[in-house]
């Protein structure tokens, strides 16, 4: 991803922020748009995994994966790399790739950055993939 188009989503992503309220209801934090629809909120830095309510999908061995995950489509492995590494820093613990993306090398070498910049273990992050 290049720097102009980091921007732009940065630039969006504030401003989809700022058409936001946040409420509390007891224990709940939801968002409200402008047009009423109701959200739950994902705390900024949890890549969409609430640690402490839990959220997520429940695996049939118990763990939670966390249901955002960042892909890694249509990236070289040079974006492939800077996209993980800045997304398990930024708190996302969900990484989503495939074979036929062909970046795997730039996927490993932005788990393996991200992971130790957020020192991270690897049973810390999930990966989901497809096979050809």
């Amino acid at each position: 991803m290049t720097q102009t188009s980091l921007f732009c989503l940065v630039f969006a992503t504030t401003r989809v922020v700022a058409a936001l309220q946040t409420e509390q209801d007891g224990s709940t934090s939801h968002k409200t748009l402008r047009n009423g629809v109701v959200m739950p909120t994902i705390a900024a830095g949890t890549g969409g995994y609430d640690n402490q309510n839990q959220q997520g999908k429940v695996l049939r061995n118990g763990l939670v994966m966390p249901t955002m995950s960042a892909g890694t489509w249509q990236y070289d492995d040079g974006e492939a790399e800077a996209s993980v590494q800045a997304a398990l820093t930024s708190g996302f613990r969900h990484i989503d790739t495939a074979y036929d993306y062909g970046n795997q090398a730039g996927v490993s070498k932005g788990l393996a950055a991200g992971a130790a910049a957020a020192k991270l273990a690897r049973k810390d992050i999930f990966i989901t993939t497809k096979v050809p």
